[in-house]
């Protein structure tokens, strides 16, 4: 039986995702992956707390995440089918992920090289849009290993799939994507990530 994977494209209602779409001046700053058409849960990379926008990593979603002061994302959504083999693994996967959510980075990295088109692949690191392109690969959708993706190209790319352009509603209870993060300075969490990439460069 055709099962189906959904890629969520988002305009995230926060500082950084508003001047994301400014400079790059296209709709949506954010892509996610869901299991589910409800997509109550989706999985990503993306900052893991509210008040610590640069402390990044492998994250699950839930909708409350896209609703703030009032404002919601602008949700665009592409639904892509496979298979019940394929839908198993990407489960598996994605559990496992997050079972292991800690040694996941955001891949500031990879953010610093934009300009340049240029990935930088590293060892459990990926930014939102590498993380959704590695899992179409796995998926065998056609998409070209080391190549660049931009969230516009990616938009792109999945565009025949798209079947549902909506805003998010506000769910209850939020998850603790909200709570205050009892850490000495968001800059040295920062920094720490930044050098553990680098060392992850070394050992390629």
């Amino acid at each position: 039986m055709e099962q189906f994977i959904y890629v969520v494209f988002s305009s995230t209602p926060y500082r950084i995702g508003k001047t994301i779409r400014r400079l790059t001046r296209q709709p949506f700053n954010h892509v996610s992956i869901a299991l589910d058409p409800q997509r109550e849960q989706m999985y990503s990379f993306a900052r893991r707390f509210y008040r610590l926008p640069f402390w990044g990593g492998f994250v699950r979603e839930n909708p409350s995440r896209f609703h703030i002061h009032g404002k919601p994302a602008l949700f665009k959504v592409c639904k892509l089918p496979v298979t019940r083999e394929q839908y198993t693994q990407m489960k598996n996967r994605l559990d496992d992920m997050y079972q292991n959510a800690g040694r996941y980075l955001y891949n500031h990295l990879s953010v610093l090289t934009t300009l340049l088109r240029r990935p930088v692949p590293l060892r459990d690191a990926y930014t939102c849009v590498e993380f959704c392109v590695h899992c179409l690969q796995e998926l065998g959708y056609p998409v070209e290993r080391g190549q660049y993706y931009s969230l516009a190209d990616l938009e792109k790319l999945l565009d025949s799939y798209a079947s549902v352009m909506e805003y998010a509603l506000p769910t209850n209870p939020r998850d603790d994507f909200f709570q205050d993060r009892p850490v000495r300075s968001p800059l040295w969490v920062t920094v720490r990530d930044i050098v553990t990439l680098l060392c992850r460069i070394e050992k390629q």
